[in-house]
């Protein structure tokens, strides 16, 4: 029969994005390794923000195709809402792990 051919394992990447639509985060919860640096972009037409609850970061107002970058150096769990937004529930969790010791 067919032989199965191995898929090389991607690299651990170290960027990751979140969309801003109209009014929501997508995705809603994102799990990255310690350094990786997350990019929020607003690709709705309103305006928002991706602020964090603990006030370690606040991108301040995005307007559409703006965008706001913020690397994450420790694990944790760090939610953030859209000021502009909180009552329609528009709110994320970025879930921040310890990277893999690399093997040699």
């Amino acid at each position: 029969g067919p032989t199965a051919t191995p898929v090389p394992t991607p690299e651990t990447s170290d960027t990751a994005a979140v969309s801003m639509v109209d009014n929501r985060f997508v995705p809603v919860r994102l799990t990255v390794a310690t350094g990786t640096t997350i990019t929020w972009n607003n690709a709705g037409h309103n305006a928002h923000t991706a602020t964090s609850f603990d006030g370690l970061w606040d991108s301040g107002t995005l307007l559409h195709d703006d965008q706001f970058s913020f690397t994450f150096t420790r694990p944790g769990t760090y939610r953030f809402i859209c000021r502009q937004h909180l009552f329609q529930g528009m709110g994320g969790v970025i879930v921040v792990e310890e990277r893999p010791p690399s093997t040699p």
